[in-house]
């Protein structure tokens, strides 16, 4: 991606959306009566996630997974880990055994590689639910979109 804006006039600019876990990298010069001036030494800084969800090492799996969350049965935190070959919007959804939405876990476009989403259940009562994880490819617009779902067990 490359920002060309003449038309600034302070000193911030905000761009996006970024990808989670990517590298970017950054330079810039200014322009005024007198002409350019040269470009800035190059910078870079890397995109992180909501604190609750992490990359995990350097990996691109080759397929999608969801793994089951450990600990299960677990009281209040558990893991729950899933793998993303491809640039996806991703969707991590927890359900009870109803079928209704308790909350989205997560809901954004991540990078490939493998994730870890820290789920903290203080507020939930004790049962059973059903964690959905949908990925939907979108770069690769020919990939199929990945839908999964597991049971966790909370335990008060």
């Amino acid at each position: 991606m490359v920002v060309d804006d003449s038309t600034l006039t302070s000193t911030a600019k905000q761009i996006g959306p970024l990808l989670t876990g990517n590298m970017y990298f950054w330079r810039v010069a200014a322009m005024n009566a007198g002409g350019y001036s040269p470009f800035s030494e190059i910078r870079q800084f890397t995109t992180s996630g909501p604190a609750a969800v992490d990359r995990i090492g350097s990996e691109i799996p080759k397929q999608f997974a969801l793994d089951q969350n450990y600990p299960n049965p677990f009281n209040p935190t558990t893991s729950i880990r899933f793998s993303l070959p491809d640039v996806s919007d991703v969707r991590l959804s927890l359900y009870n055994t109803l079928g209704v939405e308790v909350q989205v876990l997560v809901s954004e476009e991540l990078s490939p590689g493998v994730y870890q989403y820290r789920l903290r259940a203080e507020d939930l009562p004790s049962g059973m639910y059903i964690y959905s994880l949908r990925a939907q490819p979108t770069v690769n617009k020919d990939a199929r979109p990945f839908t999964s779902s597991k049971k966790l067990v909370l335990v008060k």
